[in-house]
């Protein structure tokens, strides 16, 4: 099992970007990246080295993050 993030992105110009931004000025890895949208919002879901602290980061720059445990199965290419 790990921690998987998941971040509440209004559809808007450089939301997803700024996300990105912040966790690796944080110097967080990002492991996977998945994200679903609608016309007026989506919803990333990340798996990154230190979750908790990523949320911190997200929550102080006010993005809506919650983190939940799933299972997580890598595959050789």
């Amino acid at each position: 099992m790990v921690e998987q993030l998941s971040v509440f992105l209004a559809n808007e110009h450089g939301r997803l970007a700024k996300m990105c931004r912040l966790l690796g000025d944080a110097r967080l890895n990002m492991h996977a990246l998945v994200v679903a949208d609608t016309e007026t919002y989506g919803v990333a879901r990340v798996i990154c080295d230190r979750p908790h602290t990523a949320r911190g980061v997200l929550e102080r720059e006010g993005f809506a993050v919650s983190v939940t445990r799933v299972i997580a199965v890598e595959i050789p290419d």
